[in-house]
């Protein structure tokens, strides 16, 4: 296929990714103004800017002044929990009904205090603890493809030791009740489950934050989820009925070598990404109808373990928890285009509403690449020659698709001018 032909193809692959989006979100504000304020936004987010915020965003779209971006941001009437609900259905509708469900957090560095939610503790961004804002999210994973879903800005203790006034001064809508991040996913699991993407089949997974909630397990036991969560060396649980609680390390030496296998959790870029697994069925403190499991993870280089508890109202196979425990990175394949090419991270915002807005339309932003990867795919299938479209490669072509284009009507006008000719 020809340069010109492929550019054109993607171009309206992503004319129709984002226009989905738009649609999506169109009734969700309270006049014209506002929406086509949050398309520039959304689109400024996905251009090729060296920072985006509001400054960047108005001098790329051709406003006047941040103004409007900044009104859009901090007073404009628009719901953006409605935003992520709408996106999240858009999602399981392009993606699929049957997947994983994802939580993770991630945290952005801060030099002062006055944003909201910041305070010293621990961020992966980081790998220590640092002055940090950080959020809690989930993402749908299916075999066509991952996309955010929701999330949740983690507010710590220290910012309800003053009662409410720390809140609202930062622009609190209201009481704010202090959750764990466990606790936040918990609330997103029920929203994504009650609400409008319903989904047919959904198996949540998440690292050791989440697999050390009871309010997490409570709410996919309410639910009937069978989940897959990460625990720490030192979780207890008991080997059988009646027995003491033991530790996961110790409990992982006793798993008989017939119960272990050499599974991979997909292709790295370097060759598949193998480990051997074991397991063994566990009885939980809590009392559910259904299988529970420990799952234990041995890296072939190292030997490094990584444990987790499983559940399922309904028996499952080795090959199948394993599948669910490796699909996880999805989750971290999200963050890395959402950040760099979304704009998720750049923004300069510190009250309640633009810190809750932001990140719903740095997900729109995302979600039109995802939906512009999955139907460029069809235009450029993987070949002996070249890999998988992903969704990174497709925001920067598109990204630079429209800078060249953009640049070359620029060039056109000025020289129409020159030559006194009406302009095309």
């Amino acid at each position: 296929m020809e340069p010109d032909a492929e550019a054109s193809l993607l171009q309206e692959a992503y004319g129709s990714g984002i226009e989905a989006v738009f649609d999506a979100m169109a009734d969700l504000f309270a006049g014209r103004p506002a929406h086509l304020n949050a398309r520039d936004y959304v689109r400024g987010l996905l251009a090729p800017l060296e920072r985006k915020n509001c400054a960047t965003i108005a001098e790329w779209a051709g406003h006047a002044s941040p103004d409007r971006l900044h009104y859009l941001l901090e007073r404009a009437v628009w719901d953006e929990r409605a935003l992520r609900v709408r996106l999240a259905t858009l999602a399981v509708e392009c993606l699929g009904d049957q997947g994983i469900l994802i939580f993770d957090e991630t945290g952005d560095l801060k030099k002062g205090v006055r944003s909201l939610g910041v305070a010293r503790q621990y961020t992966g961004t980081a790998g220590r603890v640092e002055n940090a804002q950080v959020t809690t999210w989930a993402v749908w994973s299916t075999k066509h493809g991952h996309a955010l879903v929701d999330y949740e800005v983690f507010l710590p203790g220290e910012w309800f030791t003053e009662g409410d006034a720390r809140l609202g001064d930062a622009g609190a809508p209201g009481p704010v009740a202090k959750r764990t991040k466990g606790q936040q996913a918990a609330a997103m699991t029920r929203r994504f489950l009650a609400g409008p993407a319903g989904p047919a089949a959904v198996v949540p997974t998440g690292d050791e934050v989440y697999g050390e909630s009871p309010h997490l397990r409570d709410e996919l036991y309410a639910y009937r989820v069978p989940f897959v969560l990460a625990v720490a060396k030192d979780t207890r649980l008991r080997p059988g009925p009646g027995l003491s609680p033991e530790r996961v390390d110790a409990l992982a030496e006793r798993i008989p070598t017939r119960y272990w296998i050499t599974h991979s959790v997909g292709k790295g870029a370097k060759g598949e990404r193998e480990y051997a697994w074991g397991w063994m069925e566990v009885c939980a403190d809590e009392q559910r109808a259904g299988p529970h499991w420990l799952l234990v993870r041995r890296s072939l280089t190292t030997g490094e373990l990584a444990f987790y508890r499983c559940w399922a109202p309904m028996p499952m196979s080795l090959h199948a928890l394993v599948s669910l425990a490796g699909a996880r990175w999805a989750i971290e394949e999200s963050f890395q285009p959402v950040k760099g090419r979304s704009g998720l991270d750049e923004h300069q915002v510190r009250p309640w509403n633009p810190t809750h807005r932001h990140p719903a339309l740095a997900m729109a932003a995302y979600l039109a690449t995802v939906l512009t990867t999955i139907e460029a795919r069809a235009h450029f299938p993987e070949t002996d020659q070249l890999d998988r479209l992903t969704v990174p490669e497709t925001a920067h072509l598109v990204a630079w698709s429209r800078w060249r284009r953009r640049k070359n009507k620029q060039a056109r006008r000025s020289h129409y001018k020159r030559r006194n000719h009406p302009q095309p």
